[in-house]
């Protein structure tokens, strides 16, 4: 959404600024929950983030680098929140391979 601004005496023609105005929804509280993986009998922890606007919001989903935690970005998850998404963050592990294969290290 584009809005236009006037001079501050409000009587020139000319427009000052032409600029975009951004919707701010300030977050909620993140929530913690479980998800359960039914298929691997797995529990993953998982921070959910929610718009305080009232309404169905898109779901963004982010994936910790490795060796971190659903907490690793609060901040980033927070600001993306503030933009209208539902933000999950889950706890995943990236030790576990299907059938309990070992990775090989090639050197």
């Amino acid at each position: 959404m584009l809005a236009t601004f006037r001079s501050k005496d409000g009587k020139s023609n000319r427009w000052d600024k032409i600029g975009e105005i951004v919707k701010i929804y300030p977050p909620v509280q993140a929530r913690t929950t479980e998800a359960h993986d039914t298929s691997r009998d797995r529990v993953f922890k998982c921070e959910i983030w929610n718009p305080s606007a009232a309404g169905t919001h898109p779901l963004v989903v982010y994936s910790h680098f490795s060796g971190g935690n659903r907490r690793a970005a609060s901040f980033l998850c927070e600001h993306i929140c503030s933009h209208g998404y539902v933000v999950a963050a889950v706890d995943h592990s990236q030790t576990f391979v299907p059938n309990s294969a070992q990775a090989e290290h090639v050197s």
